[in-house]
């Protein structure tokens, strides 16, 4: 199509064109940083309760400065006990633990140079009584913190070497039964504790295929050791039981290098008691590039970010944050202007952590984004041209309006959901995806607010060729299913792991995970007249039983209280209620992540459908925000993505400084990303004028206009469509290929489309228009913006140099439509 010479000379001088140059901040030497003024510390437990004999306590010191910041000054502090023989102080690693002596009150005071001291009142009773180990308290969550019930270890569903153990201690009953009396009580000697095989092996005392996990001086083996000496006995009925974990001191902002924090973990039981179980619960890091912490609780900061410190006892998980901040030299706040409050979140927390801002994008490429992440399409030659010469101050804002009332919203839109509903002809036959897909896209056309939008899907029933969203069920066809894809759809909540097990790394229980399932109990699926049809109904009789108890479930919102359900009442109506109501604590995170992550490319927390303690929002108030804004406007999409688009945020530039290059989490600049396939083919068809024809489709149908998924070209099947088999965003590539290269260098797809006689590119050929003005056009329709002087001096040479001038339009739009700027959103 273009000779070979040509090729190299155009796309060797597009590429020096569009490259710039890389700028290399001098080093700068950090000026020294002055030392604060330490204003008081403060000591947390304010006071303290021990009850028994080998009960304990830690105790966090922290001070406060002149500048409000706070550190940690447990390891530094003196500490003196007013009465030994109460209560005596002992160091625990990292820790200052507090045990008793004897029944009575005492005092802990704690000082610290600088400040005044604080005095810790600490009351002991039942120092004499019995104190047996809790099998419940105290063993499971032994084992849980050795890693002995971890996934890769006995806690694997098939057990290692002849144990098996719940995971994370999540059936305490069946692990009573595997340690105590599996194979004859041969794991334990009653007699002598430590000749058992449940501490020599983990402290490799005998050969051990998981490594030492234990040794006597740590508080699992003394745990471990004294429930086994005390007779193995398991806990009596009526036992207090857990209610809640909490972490002190807080959370918390500490600056580096050197930032520490000491923590505790606590234990609040139904019978109003609390305990330090720090020693025996699991503490992790969601990032251990950015921060570790200790078994004894002490969190280390290893570079700047935001982490978050799980502590894990029992069934039950809490979370902590910290933020770790660096100075960096150099840095000098920018103080960009916000225009709105999505840039107050935003700017707040890259002032924080010392990451200044891209300038605002330019004209050409705000338009191209707007259009391009609002409706799908391309702006054309004329509308890329007026918005460009227009002067107006508010002529952003004017196109944003203007984007949100077009028709392609909708079937934008409706292809996003589309997705994730799986809308997919092999699950609800042709005939169902084209319906569903019609009621989504006609929804979004007539505003129909996200709320209403979600309700209307979850109680769904009926044929499925009379009530569109009844396909819903097709593609989800039990209550498991159902369970899994509506929490990760509408709250941002994978549950999956909770169906065999209590959730790994979360709060999730398997009692949640089927409570919440027993909302969709009733739900069924018949066959109607034709094989196109089914019917969803509701069976009054249905119920969900529990995979492990095999007890039958009742509805219960997840992480929340169990509702009043009148019989012959659809369950899943009193579901929807709840989940869209303006104080729920997932929907309208879930769908402002969602959205927030079409504009911006990567969303607050992400992946997008992942919430949860492990994995904490790079932004927990810009979210909170977005989500307050969203429920506030009745969950209007259109309102909340004009927010998001009018905002500073968006519409900064993808050009990098050296202090923000780095930056891939907290939205300081804009990031390229690939057109998806349905929006590149459709750009590619306005480019060249020539449409994409879809089997089962007319001629002139836009992909992102397409229903289901059995129109599956070539081309958009190497460019990442997806086949719609999963509830997850996950599912289309998003990631350049090379195969994706090669398709557009030498597919016939594009060739085709370019040499069409009855394209643009042939029309444009044949036409009067000067070589100067057809410049102008084509780089205008792909990309918002006029040529510059050398790019277009460069084409009117090659313009002048073809055989014919059809043939060197063919070159021309041969290699915009390869570059980057065409193919990736800037």
């Amino acid at each position: 199509m273009f000779r070979k010479s040509a090729i190299r000379w155009i796309c060797s001088w597009l590429a020096l064109a569009g490259s710039a140059p890389v700028v290399h901040a001098a080093p700068v030497k950090p000026a020294a940083r002055a030392v604060p003024r330490l204003v008081e510390i403060s000591v947390l437990p304010a006071s303290v309760q021990l009850a028994g004999p080998r009960s304990e306590q830690a105790l966090v010191v922290t001070g406060r400065y002149a500048d409000g910041s706070l550190r940690d000054l447990t390891a530094g502090a003196a500490y003196t006990v007013s009465a030994p023989q109460v209560v005596k102080l002992a160091q625990d690693a990292s820790r200052r633990v507090l045990r008793p002596s004897g029944d009575g009150a005492a005092a802990v005071t704690v000082s610290v140079p600088g400040a005044g001291p604080r005095t810790v009142p600490v009351h002991v009773r039942d120092f004499t009584r019995p104190q047996p180990v809790s099998f419940r308290d105290e063993v499971v969550p032994a084992l849980t913190k050795a890693g002995c019930s971890a996934g890769t270890c006995h806690g694997t569903p098939t057990g290692k070497g002849g144990l098996k153990l719940s995971l994370q201690g999540y059936a305490p009953e069946l692990d009573y039964v595997v340690m105590a009396r599996e194979g004859g009580s041969r794991r334990i000697n009653k007699a002598d504790p430590g000749r058992s095989l449940f501490l020599l092996k983990p402290s490799v005392e005998v050969p051990h295929g998981g490594g030492k996990r234990l040794s006597p001086q740590m508080p699992e083996f003394r745990a471990i050791g004294r429930w086994i000496g005390e007779g193995a006995r398991d806990d009596a009925p009526g036992r207090p039981e857990l209610a809640k974990i909490e972490i002190l001191p807080g959370p918390r902002v500490l600056m580096m290098p050197g930032a520490k924090q000491q923590i505790i973990a606590m234990a609040h039981f139904t019978d109003g008691s609390v305990r330090d179980v720090t020693s025996l619960a699991k503490l992790s890091s969601s990032d251990e590039d950015v921060a570790t912490v200790s078994r004894e609780g002490l969190v280390e900061g290893l570079k700047r970010g935001d982490v978050a410190i799980m502590v894990r006892y029992q069934d039950l998980l809490s979370s902590l944050r910290v933020t770790f901040l660096r100075e960096v030299p150099g840095f000098k706040w920018n103080n960009p202007t916000a225009f709105n409050y999505v840039d107050t979140h935003v700017f707040k927390k890259l002032k924080l952590f010392q990451i200044p801002t891209a300038e605002l994008c330019s004209d050409r490429e705000f338009l191209r984004r707007a259009y391009l992440d609002a409706i799908g399409v391309l702006p054309t030659a004329e509308e890329a041209r007026a918005f460009l010469l227009d002067t107006a101050p508010d002529k952003r804002a004017k196109v944003i309006d203007r984007l949100l009332e077009r028709p392609e919203f909708a079937d934008f839109w409706a292809l996003k959901w589309a997705d994730v509903l799986r809308v997919q002809d092999e699950t609800m036959k042709e005939q169902g995806a084209r319906k569903f897909h019609a009621w989504i896209r006609d929804s979004f056309a007539a505003k129909k607010p996200m709320d209403q939008f979600v309700r209307e899907v979850i109680t769904a029933s009926g044929p499925t060729s009379a009530t569109p969203t009844a396909n819903f069920y097709r593609g989800l066809r039990d209550p498991q299913e159902l369970t899994e894809g509506i929490a990760q759809l509408f709250m941002g909540v994978r549950m999956l792991c909770a169906k065999c097990h209590n959730h790994p790394f979360e709060r999730w229980t398997q009692n949640e995970y089927y409570s919440l399932a027993a909302f969709f109990a009733q739900v069924r699926q018949r066959n109607g007249p034709t094989r196109e049809e089914e019917t969803v109904w509701l069976d009054p009789k249905g119920e969900v039983q529990h995979l492990r108890t095999g007890k039958t479930m009742r509805p219960k919102f997840l992480g929340d209280a169990y509702p009043e359900i009148g019989p012959g009442t659809d369950r899943r109506a009193a579901l929807a209620e709840w989940l869209t109501r303006k104080d729920n604590p997932f929907f309208a995170k879930a769908l402002a992540n969602r959205v927030w992550s079409q504009l911006l490319g990567r969303g607050i927390v992400e992946p997008i459908d992942d919430f949860r303690d492990s994995n904490p929002p790079v932004n927990a108030e810009l979210l909170d925000a977005l989500a307050a804004d969203l429920a506030e406007h009745k969950f209007d999409l259109r309102h909340l993505v004009r927010s998001i688009m009018s905002s500073r945020t968006y519409q900064l530039s993808a050009k990098t400084a050296p202090l923000n290059k780095d930056d891939g989490t907290h939205f300081s600049h804009a990031v390229p990303r690939l057109m998806t396939a349905e929006v590149l083919s459709d750009a590619i068809t306005s480019f060249t004028g020539v449409p994409e024809q879809f089997p089962g489709y007319p001629r002139g149908t836009r992909a992102v206009q397409l229903a289901g998924t059995r129109a599956r070209t070539p081309f958009l099947k190497t460019f990442g469509r997806p086949d719609r088999n999963l509830t997850c965003e996950c599912e289309r590539e998003k990631e350049p290929t090379l195969l994706q290269a090669l398709a557009l260098i030498g597919g016939r797809n594009l060739d085709d489309r370019l040499r069409n006689d009855s394209g643009r590119l042939a029309e444009i050929a044949q036409s009067a228009k000067p070589d100067a003005e057809v410049v102008d056009e084509l780089y205008l329709s792909a990309f918002a913006r006029f040529p510059s002087t050398k790019e277009k001096q460069g084409w009117l040479t090659h313009f002048g140099n073809a055989k014919s001038r059809r043939e060197a339009i063919e070159d021309m739009g041969w290699v915009l439509v390869n570059s980057k700027e065409f193919l990736f959103r800037y």
